[in-house]
């Protein structure tokens, strides 16, 4: 295997002593040795430098980059611009990197004519239950081969079957991240990740999609958005919404406004469940109308949607999607789909 392809690994690092040691295991492990792991400590106060000074007393590989407390964006794009490698993998301090990451990276890179991004699966664990992030049954298209994303034909389909609105599954070649001054926005909160990735596709990168889990992704029951005032995370979600709403003007491309459109909703109606009762529900139904003028104005057709808003104005949101669509979605789609697959698998 041809070892001239290194990775630049990049680690944002704050107040994460509990879980930073097997992270760093799962790095220095690594089957394919031509690596670079550049830990950016965001001002920690725990012990996490303590650590983070053990482990790279032990292997040169580590660089450590000590800023002051300004959010995982800003340690992120300090990673980005001290890294030298050829490609860039983010991971998360309390996630794990498969060992078999950059092997099987180096593999698909040098056989692939060296693509922009490769996508790789994710196994998603909580509470010592792993499932798969992704659904592998929908990739046949994009098997053994690079795959270009079309700008009209195919991004949709990318966008949709990927969930690519996380930073972390996948490698980045360094070249096409800097020629296109792509970085992560340090004025975000939540959704960084994914403005980072819509900024990438936009300028039509070729993807290859690997098929194996090289990540695992875990959701601590103590994270700090679960603690966290959910009205703050609404305020939060409210800026990325202008930061969607910015992008989609710059561009104006029906399949992102789609999208965008529908996944903004969801996390509408989501927090709407949650807020039901709070004194925040004039100012949250004012931005619902709002999001949904926006809507209009791009001529997205909003049926659905206006439906919801129709339930949330009548006081019944909350009843419909803590009680009705749970007991209609397992008594009823799920048979249903379920039904289907039947019918196919009968019909060859």
């Amino acid at each position: 295997m041809q070892n001239n392809i290194k990775f630049s690994i990049v680690v944002p690092i704050y107040n994460v002593e509990k879980y930073l040691s097997k992270c760093l295991d799962s790095l220095v492990n690594q089957t394919y040795s031509n690596i670079e792991i550049i830990c950016v400590n965001d001002g920690s106060t725990d012990s996490s430098l303590q650590i983070l000074e053990e482990y790279a007393r032990k292997d040169e590989r580590i660089k450590i980059i000590n800023q002051e407390n300004q959010g995982v964006s800003a340690a992120r794009n300090n990673g980005i611009d001290n890294a030298t490698g050829d490609y860039f993998l983010f991971v998360d301090p309390d996630d794990l990197l498969d060992i078999h990451a950059s092997e099987t990276l180096t593999q698909i890179i040098t056989e692939t004519q060296k693509p922009d991004i490769v996508q790789f699966d994710v196994d998603f664990i909580d509470k010592n239950i792993i499932n798969r992030w992704t659904n592998i049954s929908k990739y046949d298209s994009y098997r053994n081969n690079v795959k270009k994303v079309l700008f009209e034909d195919d991004a949709l389909s990318y966008l949709q079957l990927l969930k690519c609105y996380n930073c972390w599954d996948k490698a980045y070649k360094a070249d096409y991240i800097k020629t296109n001054n792509i970085c992560f926005d340090t004025d975000v909160a939540i959704g960084e990740d994914a403005l980072f990735v819509y900024n990438i596709l936009v300028n039509n990168p070729s993807i290859f999609i690997c098929r194996k889990v090289l990540y695992y992704y875990f959701k601590h029951t103590n994270s700090a958005t679960q603690h966290e005032n959910k009205f703050d995370i609404f305020k939060k979600h409210l800026n990325y919404e202008i930061k969607l709403r910015d992008f989609i003007y710059k561009y104006k491309q029906k399949y992102y406004i789609k999208y965008f459109y529908q996944y903004l909703f969801t996390c509408y109606i989501g927090f709407w469940s949650n807020l039901y009762f709070s004194s925040h529900k004039a100012e949250y139904l004012k931005r619902i109308d709002n999001f949904m003028a926006f809507g209009d104005n791009f001529g997205f057709n909003a049926k659905r949607a206006k439906k919801h808003l129709l339930l949330a104005k009548l006081h019944l949101s909350w009843w419909y999607w803590k009680l009705i669509r749970p007991i209609g979605k397992y008594c009823v789609v799920l048979p249903y789909r379920r039904f289907k697959e039947f019918l196919r698998s009968r019909n060859g």
